[in-house]
């Protein structure tokens, strides 16, 4: 057998289509994220938003995506990946249109809270997926096929986000996500088997309020910062109880990490949490 047959075989089998869906429903995350951050001087004068409320645009959705991120590995673990996968990408949908037909920048950012919270699944599961389905050589090869379309994503945001800004309006920049989120629906649907992991724990619903709560009183002192004085008392009451958080929220840590993260390690492959 050629090495053009090998290809061609690889590319038709089942595990490929799992890969590119995987693949596809991670580079939506990054694509959005360059997408909107090319938008905001658009949103800003749309929505007439202060610099604060544009910077919450970004961080509302880094926020929630930050802090539910091993939660939402130990939900796919417990749940079932392809379920996971497949409510992340309905929450994102519906986030999206919440995004797309907002008339304020306290819903657009709200709504940015919320997509997080679907990119946080996505990413995760998608992980997951990859890890269960591969292993050895031809899970190095499937982690470096996934670091690629995220590569282009990250490559294509701010193109593809001028473009559709320019042509279309700022709205577009988040109703684009709808029929993309619908296509990868149906793909996870018919591709992507279930799988799960009869190890995981449960989750630690205390942490992860915790930690969410401190990072998020940390992010806004540190945004809000320039706006009330750095000696302000809420910019230093939000520093102080953000801080007091974090040692409560060690049960969050506790979690046990997503496959995504563990199973690189059985296999003596770098480990994925390393390349995020």
């Amino acid at each position: 057998m050629t090495a053009a047959e090998t290809k061609s075989d690889a590319r038709t089998s089942p595990k490929f289509w799992v890969l590119l869906t995987a693949s596809l429903v991670s580079s939506l995350i990054m694509l959005d994220s360059n997408v909107v951050a090319v938008s905001l001087p658009t949103i800003g004068r749309a929505l007439e938003a202060s610099f604060t409320d544009i910077q919450w645009v970004i961080s509302a959705y880094v926020l929630t995506y930050a802090a539910l991120l091993l939660a939402a590995g130990n939900y796919a673990d417990l749940a079932g990946r392809r379920k996971a996968m497949l409510i992340g990408l309905v929450i994102f949908a519906v986030a999206s249109a919440a995004c797309g037909i907002a008339n304020s920048a306290l819903l657009l950012n709200l709504a940015r809270g919320a997509q997080g919270i679907g990119g946080a699944l996505l990413l995760t599961a998608s992980l997951a997926i990859i890890s269960h389905d591969f292993a050895g050589e031809q899970r190095a090869g499937a982690f470096a096929f996934w670091g690629a379309s995220l590569g282009i994503a990250l490559a294509l945001g701010p193109i593809v986000g001028g473009a559709i800004t320019h042509l279309a309006g700022w709205r577009w920049v988040f109703l684009v996500n709808l029929p993309l989120s619908a296509l990868l629906i149906i793909a996870t649907l018919n591709i992507v088997a279930e799988s799960s992991d009869p190890n995981a724990k449960r989750l630690d619903f205390r942490g992860i309020v915790t930690f969410s709560l401190g990072l998020g009183l940390l992010i806004w002192a540190l945004i809000d910062g320039n706006d009330s004085g750095w000696t302000s008392g809420s910019i230093l009451s939000g520093c102080s109880d953000g801080c007091e958080m974090r040692p409560t929220c060690q049960s969050c840590i506790n979690i046990r990490p997503p496959a995504s993260c563990t199973a690189s390690v059985t296999s003596r492959q770098p480990s994925t949490c390393s390349r995020l």
